[in-house]
């Protein structure tokens, strides 16, 4: 009867072990593809970051340093130029970001900066099919989504792409005025390119490779697993005979410890008594502890709800008698200003209260530096002023016909009133 148990049993251990290697090896060939897929799109996602930063570092720290000491040109044609002592050329950021392209390509991988809207002297060149969806994609989502892929498993391939879109209004300037650009109505935020990275992933032979050594290692291991139950199995059998012996010796030994649990059945129940008394007593003395832990949480929540409230209060206190004070200040300057003025004024407001672009801290210095001058020229006392408030309405543009409403604020003798209704 024991003899046909643990055959029984070496059957079943054998069974179990083949299914349970079946499913690992099913599981781990579909998390290998996995693995391959997400290194693929990860190594993708930071070479396509790295050609953006280069470039943007290229175009600040190089081209910018060029444009200023003036001595050489910035040029697609860059290659046809010579470099000497007389001058020269270095490529345009995006020619420049082409060619790092070109160099970063390999056998196993193609990375392009591509546009639809490409410069005459680059209209040659092929988009494919899937630069073609990115292009669109990115067009819809309208920067919702700065990332575009595909899997093509037939090729085992990864296709990824980013977009690369105007955000310096120096970049739109310069393509809105060059004089063989394809579009000239370029805005900020404008998809201007993209950049597309075609990658082969870990091939299936690889992984399948890996595979069968992982399966052959399992088995190795599910063997030694096998031998070592089958020594357990045996060696219980062995002790079968020695433990229905002392199975006898045991029912003695049962017997005589009834005796003893019938007496260490009432003692404990003496103790049970006890730790139920004392549990009551632990209970009261934990409430008593959580209700003075409740009243240091209280008094502390209301302290810090007390210092934010005061402050806030504060805050609605002096923001109600600045608005008091400019309502009063609207009123009395209106009743100095005739018809023609107070129509104006009333457009100047208009115009102040439109939201306009974003511009660098660089760039509103150099916008805020032209207003000054416009306004020195005027010869106003407060070209500063004017200066700040028409550059926080960022009107840049037709100032002239406010002039009038301009010169007679520079002359009040109640100092910054049209400029205080400016910023309201």
């Amino acid at each position: 009867m024991l003899n046909k148990k643990f055959v029984i049993g070496l059957l079943l251990a054998f069974l179990a072990l083949g299914f349970v290697l079946f499913l690992i090896s099913h599981h781990f060939k579909h998390s290998a593809k996995e693995i391959s897929f997400q290194d693929a799109l990860l190594e993708s996602k930071k070479e396509a970051l790295a050609i953006k930063n280069v470039r943007a570092c290229y175009t600040s720290e190089v081209i910018g340093n060029v444009i200023k000491n003036g001595t050489m040109d910035v040029s697609h044609d860059y290659e046809n130029k010579k470099y000497d002592s007389t001058g020269g050329a270095v490529p345009l950021p995006a020619t420049f970001s082409m060619e790092l392209a070109k160099r970063m390509s390999s056998e196993n991988e193609k990375v392009e900066l591509y546009s639809i809207y490409p410069f005459p002297w680059r209209k040659d060149r092929k988009i494919s099919d899937f630069q073609k969806r990115a292009w669109e994609f990115f067009e819809k989502t309208n920067q919702k989504t700065e990332t575009y892929f595909e899997k093509i498993d037939s090729t085992n391939e990864l296709l990824y792409a980013i977009p690369d879109r105007m955000v310096h209004i120096s970049c739109v300037k310069c393509h809105n005025t060059h004089p063989e650009t394809p579009k000239a109505d370029w805005k900020l935020g404008d998809l201007r390119g993209v950049i597309s990275i075609q990658r082969k992933m870990r091939s299936s032979e690889t992984i399948e490779e890996v595979n069968d050594h992982m399966v052959t290692l399992m088995i190795c291991s599910g063997g030694i697993l096998v031998m070592i139950f089958i020594g357990t199995l045996m060696f219980s059998m062995q002790s079968f005979k020695e433990v229905s012996e002392a199975k006898d010796k045991t029912q003695h030994l049962l017997e005589d410890s009834k005796k003893l649990g019938a007496l260490l059945s009432t003692k404990n129940n003496e103790i049970e008594a006890a730790f139920s008394q004392i549990k009551i007593s632990q209970n009261k003395l934990v409430e008593s502890e959580k209700l003075a832990a409740l009243g240091h949480l209280v008094s502390g929540v209301s302290h810090e709800l007390n210092t934010p409230l005061g402050a806030l209060k504060a805050s609605l206190d002096y923001v109600n008698d600045e608005t008091k004070e400019a309502l009063k200040s609207f009123s009395e300057t209106l009743l100095k200003l005739n018809k023609e003025e107070v129509e104006l004024f009333m457009n100047l407001v208009d115009l102040g209260g439109e939201i306009g672009d974003s511009y660098t801290t660089k760039e509103e210095r150099v916008l805020k530096k032209k207003l000054r001058i416009y306004f020195e020229e005027m010869k106003l006392k407060k070209s500063e002023d004017f200066s700040e408030a028409f550059l926080d309405m960022q009107i840049f543009e037709g100032i002239d016909k406010f002039k009038s409403l301009i010169i007679k604020e520079n002359g009040l003798k109640s100092s910054h009133r049209l400029l205080e209704l400016f910023y309201l």
